[in-house]
Formats: C-alpha cells, sequence, structure tokens
C-alpha cells in the first residue's frame, strides 16, 4: 500500500524499516565525517604531515560532500532518496577501500573526496524520506531524530573508531567502513521500488534520469529560493555557521587541541573529546521541544545561539588556563548540546519554511552552504594553527588552537545580529510575503 502521499497521514511498518535503513546510513555518513579527528592526528604523527596539510586532507571531504549537496538534493527530488542513497553509500565503499592502496597525501586526499561524494548523498536522502513520509506536524519530531542518528556516528568517529584503530590498523579500519557501506547499499537498493509516491509526491520522482539541463535549472532554483527569502536565508546561514564551527571542532582538532592543553596522549584525548559528539546527540531533543515550543522562533533561536557563544568562549578560556581533561571534556559536552539544538532547530525550521516540493533541493543548498563554511573553517583553522609549531612534527602549540578557535566564535557571534534582522519564522506570518516573492 502507498503511504507516500496518503490522506490519512498512515505509515507502514516497511516504510518506518527503511527509514531506519537510511537513517543507518547517516549514522555512517556521521562515522565517516568525522573519522578525520582520530586518523588525521596519527597520520600526522607517523608521516610528519603539517598542520595546514592535516586541516586541508580533512576538508577536502567537505568539497565533495558540501558542493554537490545541491546536486545530491536534486537528484533525491528526481529518482527517490532510496536510489540514490543507495549509489551514494556504495560509492563511499569504494572511497573507504582506495585507503588501502597506501597511506600517502594523495591517496588519503582521493578517498576523502570520494567518500564525500558518496555520503553526501544521505543527508538530503533521510531528511526528504522524513519529510515525504510523515506528517508535517510531526517533523521536528523525525528531524530530531534524525540529527541524533547522526552525531551517534559523530560519537562512534572519535573514541570508538580509534580504538578499533589502534586494534586493526588503518588498513583493517578502512575494509571495516567499506563493509559497512555495501551491507547498507544492498538493502535499498532492494526496496527502491517497493513504495509508490502518491498523486501530490514530487513530480521528479517518477523521472528515470537526471537530465544535465534540468540538473542545472534545479540548482539555480536552489539558490534563487535561498536567496529571496530573507528568513530561508537567515536560518540557513546561522545553520551554516554552527555546523560549520562543530564540524572544525569535533571533526578535526578537537582531540589534537584536548590533548595539548591538558597535556595528554591522543588516544586519552578521544576519550573526553567524544563528550563533544555526546553533548549533540543530547542536544537534538532539547532542540525539538524548544522547536515546538516556540511561536515564532526568533527569540527561541537568539537565545540557543547565545548560549552556544558563551560555551565556546569558557572552552577557549579553559584551555588558555589549563584546565583539567575531565574538565575541557564537560565543557565540550556543552558546547555539543547547544550546538546540536542549535542545528535541529534550524533544520526543522527550514523544513517548516520551505515547500515540499522543493525540500530536498532547499535542504541540499542550504547544506552546500554549510560545508563551504567548513572548507573555510578547517582550512584556514589549519593555516592559523601552522604557524605555531611544537618541538615534536606533526603537534602544535595551545595558542594556535586558542587563536583559531577565537576567530571563529566571533564568527557566531555576528549570526546574532542576522537573527535581530528578520521578525519572524512563522511561515503562516510570512505567507503574503512568500506569495509575492513567488
Amino acid at each position: 500500500m502507498s503511504v507516500f502521499g496518503s490522506k490519512n497521514h498512515g505509515i507502514s511498518k516497511e516504510a518506518f524499516l527503511i527509514f531506519c535503513l537510511i537513517a543507518a546510513g547517516y549514522f555512517y555518513a556521521g562515522l565517516q565525517r568525522i573519522s578525520a579527528a582520530s586518523v588525521l592526528p596519527h597520520l600526522a604523527l607517523d608521516y610528519g604531515f603539517s598542520a595546514a596539510l592535516v586541516g586541508f586532507l580533512s576538508s577536502l571531504f567537505y568539497y565533495s560532500y558540501g558542493f554537490l549537496q545541491n546536486v545530491w538534493g536534486a537528484i533525491n527530488d528526481r529518482i527517490g532518496p532510496m536510489r540514490a542513497c543507495s549509489i551514494g553509500l556504495a560509492i563511499a565503499g569504494l572511497g573507504s577501500l582506495i585507503m588501502l592502496a597506501e597511506h600517502t597525501p594523495f591517496v588519503i586526499a582521493l578517498s576523502r573526496v570520494i567518500c564525500g561524494l558518496g555520503v553526501g548523498a544521505m543527508f538530503t536522502g533521510v531528511y526528504l524520506y522524513a519529510a515525504l513520509m510523515f506528517p508535517a506536524r510531526q517533523y521536528p519530531f523525525w528531524a530530531g531524530c534524525i540529527m541524533m542518528t547522526g552525531n551517534l556516528g559523530s560519537v562512534a568517529a572519535v573514541a570508538p573508531l580509534g580504538y578499533v584503530m589502534d586494534k586493526v590498523g588503518y588498513n583493517g579500519l578502512y575494509s571495516i567502513l567499506a563493509v559497512l557501506a555495501f551491507l547498507l547499499a544492498a538493502p535499498l537498493w532492494f526496496f527502491r521500488n517497493r513504495i509508490q509516491h502518491g498523486d501530490d509526491a514530487p513530480d521528479g520522482e517518477k523521472a528515470p534520469l537526471v537530465e544535465p539541463a534540468a540538473l542545472y535549472d534545479d540548482l539555480k532554483l536552489g539558490v534563487k529560493l535561498l536567496l529571496s527569502y530573507r528568513p530561508l536565508f537567515v536560518i540557513v546561514t546561522v545553520w551554516a555557521v554552527l555546523s560549520a564551527a562543530m564540524h572544525t571542532l569535533q571533526g578535526l582538532w578537537g582531540v589534537s587541541w584536548i590533548s595539548v592543553s591538558c597535556g595528554i596522549t591522543l588516544a586519552e584525548a578521544r576519550y573526553h573529546a567524544t563528550f563533544i559528539s555526546i553533548g549533540l546527540v543530547l542536544g537534538s531533543p532539547i532542540g525539538v521541544t524548544l522547536r515546538f515550543l516556540s511561536r515564532n522562533g526568533k527569540t527561541s533561536l537568539f537565545c540557543i545561539v547565545s548560549a552556544i557563544c558563551a560555551a565556546w568562549f569558557l572552552f577557549i578560556a579553559g584551555s588558555y588556563v589549563h584546565l583539567s581533561s575531565r574538565t575541557m571534556g564537560l565543557l565540550g559536552f556543552f558546547i555539543g548540546a547547544a550546538t546540536g539544538a542549535g542545528m535541529v532547530f534550524c533544520s526543522s525550521t527550514i523544513r517548516s519554511l520551505a515547500d515540499i516540493k522543493h525540500t530536498g533541493l532547499v535542504m541540499g543548498t542550504g547544506n552546500t552552504l554549510i560545508y563551504l563554511l567548513v572548507i573555510i573553517f578547517q582550512w584556514g583553522s589549519g593555516l592559523v594553527i601552522n604557524h605555531f609549531p611544537s618541538g615534536t612534527p606533526g603537534s602544535y602549540l595551545n595558542e594556535g588552537y586558542i587563536i583559531s578557535f577565537a576567530l571563529t566564535t566571533s564568527i557566531i557571534v555576528f549570526t546574532l545580529t542576522l537573527i535581530t534582522t528578520v521578525k519572524t519564522f512563522n511561515r503562516k506570518e510570512h505567507g503574503d510575503e512568500r506569495e509575492q516573492q513567488a
């Protein structure tokens, strides 16, 4: 029975099972995305990579992952999330296998690019699937579940992934990652035709192929939708800055920074850095609750971002005075919790502001902006940190991390001024404005 576009908003067991499969793929995407925090610091010490090179290699994942988000959004709209996510996971599996060749910068870079290309399908895929399958009034709840799933992947990517790497080595780790990708891709491909869209589903789902000309038009439309509607532009910008800052800490420098600041080993630092990801998981339901309770969204979002700024200031100050690793882990937890709430709040608000037929495209375009900023933040932070070398190749002074993330925090503070330029993030109150812009 079809549940897409059904009038009674029924949810079949099969539809929920497919959601769980795509969500598992999003968990895997989080695992791949944050894996650099565990793998690259060790590679830097083993092979003497500079901080600038580490930042560049990590950022390459986001070139393909981020710049193709609107492409994947259009593809998901046209061929459906099950097909798109299955293909993406298979590509990510191939990217993981490339790491088995050798551990030179070129091979690492190629693997990061291909893995980013593959798991890029998962973000718009899982959010679009939830938007199509579940009632709109429930979307903040499902968005919170999705965010928690991805953040659980981030948790697994630090201490647990580092533990596996210590036991089986680089090649063993990437062999496991490849197998996981293929195991998730297979059932999604099997189920690709089991559920059909109803009459009010996006017409693109019925298109068997993605034509380049139509895809280009979709990309232009995504940018136009984002730029022409101020509430949507502001919420996406805030979402992008919060996400980029978190990816730079959690996904790249968090382990190294805590290690240097607290004077502990990378293995010990991985444990304490994991609390950043745990905070992201636990902050997600807070964001869901605040979105449900918020009337116009503006006040709640301003308060959330203010709390995020305060958490960043405390973390930087703690590093400056060399607080204990346990305390730094706790402060990292607060950054994660506040940011997790903010990211879920923003993503669910985007869903309420975007038309259903363009949900995948708008989410994908917004995610492209996120990872454009991730690239800038990660590469830029590496360039700053690179100016503060220590006596050990591949290791850097605490001052470099403090200066780099002080700059990051100042950008988050700037987003507070953007929020004040919007009257409300309530879709109904902007109804007339949306019609005029359309």
